[in-house]
């Protein structure tokens, strides 16, 4: 009786691969505190996880599947692999080349200041350069 209770019993273990790599810029350089988002494509199990200070990250335990991982960071592109094949007790590496950002927005707003004193009802009036020269 105290093997039976021992023995594993089917079903009680998943079988889960892992997903890792490295998110770096254009130039090589490694990107730290990217999100990584991997998502199993036929379930929509989710697990995100950030990127440390060398731009590499784990994503561990995930069920076996096919996943789709996407890298997002502010200032940089969104990166998306789609199609992973994750087998039991495999590690796949995916390697994230994050694209610096085109256009960014911007509002730029200028006008020219009003010349309206409100705390006076004085009357002023402004001579320019050119009537002082003309006079």
């Amino acid at each position: 009786m105290a093997l039976f209770l021992a023995a594993p019993q089917p079903g009680s273990a998943q079988a889960t691969g892992t997903i890792g790599g490295t998110v770096r810029d254009s130039s090589g350089a490694v990107v730290p505190g990217a999100k990584i988002t991997a998502t199993n494509e036929g379930t929509n199990l989710t697990r995100t996880v950030e990127a440390d200070d060398a731009g590499q990250y784990i994503v561990p335990q995930l069920p076996v599947g096919a996943y789709q991982v996407r890298v997002d960071k502010a200032g940089f592109a969104s990166f998306a692999q789609n199609g992973i094949s994750l087998q039991a007790n495999t590690t796949v590496q995916v390697d994230a080349v994050a694209q610096v950002r085109a256009g960014a927005e911007q509002v730029t707003v200028s006008s020219t200041a009003s010349l309206v004193q409100a705390n006076s009802s004085a009357l002023v009036q402004v001579i320019d350069s050119q009537r002082v020269a003309g006079a």
